[in-house]
């Protein structure tokens, strides 16, 4: 017979079948769809059974963009580690970015798109019903308000969010949280500029921070745990005496309890112990001041160790201690932020933080404007307030919602306000507060299953590629924006396209080596940017009035590990 099986392959299907059949039937598992089972005989070839391979992606459970490497079995990923080519994180991964793996796996992530139907409730639609429902609702809107409302995204997604608003006349406004509008704010009553500098802790000889968690959540936090590990260690070919770190605030954080100090200020009264400092060091010239020290002198004259000691609560020969251990090591490095940034005077506070870096010069050396960080590139509260106010009166027909959850984090004017708009469409993942209130939802890919970029910093650009098959039928939303904008291909075809531009024949081996890699790195660090003091004769940090009798005073700050509750739903976490 010339159609006839040999031996063996007759006894490899019935194997397969047969041992597949009996498993069935002695698990007990009842009626169900049937389903084909294949042996894995043709294997991808980059996958062999039992070997691990590796892929280099970006973490996006925050805005600091730290590098990772995932391992992946059999075509399932199963650890995430950092990735040592990353300049942001150096190999190392904090907590939430080891978790990051369990959202993909989450068996409570939208498996499709929904729409709300007629008795309020959600039910299942197809993706290209989807899409046309929402290009419809897109025409419908068009002049009467669209509202594209994003996390923190300076990325390509970003900029094609932005480049879809521009053709169908709507904005994109981000919001994060736990922003760093007061970190701005300060920068540029200060400096003049309103951008976040990048802070050199490796290089620093003595450190204070006041309220800013650097180790927890402030910023890019396994960058700066990095630095402080190597600026508080005897090794690495620095002197032999460590940088001593002061800890200002009212909470001993995490990062508090691994400071060699901890000064319990009163809530609010950290920028009237960093003028103190600057008072002391200026008045004493106990540093190699700026030339245009002279202009602080009305200001700091105001705030004498014996004339904040009491409202700081702290002993005025404490004051000029630390002002005088700070001057004395010729590179101390003060950073404000977190719980300090949180009270009505936070920008004022950050202020006079950057007066204390610039009277002993490290501005501009441990402090640097221009290698700048992207991290708080997000609209500031008013914005979002006015965004809220529009709601409100009706004045948004469409609002599109990515990677942000503000129902749950701003006051309750927010939650009403979105019953006002005319129709609300979000690309969560999860059912949370925000997606609860919608009327569609299009699950975006979980970010270890699409293709993306991000700019962390000046000199970075961090790619993501997918490590994975999509475990459900989700889609990435820069998919739909492109249908939804009347272009041709897929967003990893525009993010290619992005990138392609002034390299030519050499694309390809470009990109190849980009993805191995996990990025786009320079070379070289960005130069810093000098930057001029400000006119701060006028500041006022007087600090909010002190709780008195049964009142008590709040200190909000970002959890360690579920930040502002998007961690919430991983078991690790």
């Amino acid at each position: 017979m010339t159609d006839s099986i040999n031996r063996r392959r007759f006894l490899k299907v019935l194997g397969v079948s047969g041992a597949g059949a009996a498993a069935v039937s002695a698990c007990g598992i009842g009626p169900g769809p049937t389903e084909r089972l294949i042996p894995y005989l043709i294997q991808p070839e980059d996958q062999i059974p039992g070997i691990a391979t590796y892929y280099a992606t970006t973490c996006r459970e925050c805005a600091a963009g730290c590098g990772v490497r995932v391992r992946v079995r059999e075509g399932r990923a199963v650890k995430l580690e950092g990735n040592p080519d990353s300049p942001v994180n150096r190999g190392r991964l904090c907590s939430r970015g080891q978790a990051a793996i369990q959202g993909l796996y989450n068996p409570d992530r939208v498996q499709h798109p929904m729409v709300r139907n007629a008795n309020g409730t959600f039910e299942a639609i197809d993706w290209d019903g989807a899409i046309q429902r929402l290009s419809a609702k897109v025409t419908e809107a068009r002049g009467t308000g669209i509202v594209f409302l994003t996390g923190a995204e300076v990325s390509s997604f970003g900029d094609l969010v932005d480049d879809w608003m521009r053709q169908v006349g709507g904005r994109r406004v981000s919001y994060e949280a736990f922003g760093f509008d007061a970190l701005r704010a300060g920068n540029r009553m200060a400096f003049g500029t309103a951008s976040l500098p990048a802070y050199d802790f490796a290089n620093a000889k003595y450190l204070i921070s006041f309220g800013a968690d650097f180790l927890d959540t402030w910023l890019s936090p396994v960058e700066f745990q990095n630095g402080f590990a190597r600026a508080h260690a005897f090794d690495g070919g620095r002197p032999a005496s460590m940088a001593k770190f002061v800890f200002v605030g009212p909470r001993l954080s995490l990062t508090g309890m691994n400071a060699d100090e901890w000064i319990g200020a009163r809530p609010g009264t950290e920028g009237a112990l960093a003028l103190a400092m600057a008072q002391v060091i200026v008045s004493r010239r106990l540093a190699a001041l700026p030339a245009d020290a002279g202009r602080l002198s009305g200001l700091l004259a105001q705030y004498t160790p014996r004339t904040v000691a009491e409202q700081i609560g702290i002993e005025q020969d404490v004051i000029v201690r630390l002002a005088s251990e700070f001057a004395a090591a010729r590179g101390g490095l003060a950073v404000a932020g977190g719980m300090a940034t949180q009270y009505a005077n936070g920008a004022e506070i950050v202020a006079a933080v950057n007066i204390l870096n610039y009277v002993v010069g490290s501005v501009g050396t441990l402090v640097k404007f221009g290698a700048d960080l992207a991290a708080g590139a997000t609209n500031s509260f008013s914005d979002i307030a006015a965004l809220t106010s529009d709601m409100a009166a009706g004045k948004v027909a469409l609002l599109l919602v990515h990677g942000t959850n503000p129902a749950h984090s701003l006051p309750g004017a927010f939650q009403q306000a979105l019953g006002k708009v005319g129709f609300k469409v979000s690309f969560s993942s999860s059912v949370d507060e925000t997606t609860a209130a919608c009327d569609m939802i299009l699950p975006d890919h979980h970010p270890l299953e699409q293709w993306a970029d991000s700019r962390p910093r000046a000199g970075v650009t961090a790619f993501q590629q997918p490590v994975v098959q999509p475990v459900f039928d989700t889609k990435q939303t820069g998919d739909v924006i492109l249908r939804l904008a009347g272009r041709t291909g897929t967003f990893q075809d525009h993010l290619q396209a992005k990138h392609r531009t002034g390299r030519g024949a050499g694309f390809d081996q470009f990109w190849m080596e980009t993805l191995a890699k996990g990025g786009v790195y320079s070379e070289t660090a960005p130069a810093a940017r000098a930057v001029r003091l400000g006119d701060v004769a006028n500041l006022a940090v007087a600090a909010p009035a002190a709780a008195s009798g049964d009142q008590q005073d709040i200190v909000v700050f970002p959890h360690a590990v579920l930040h502002d509750g998007r961690g919430a739903n991983k078991p690790w976490l």
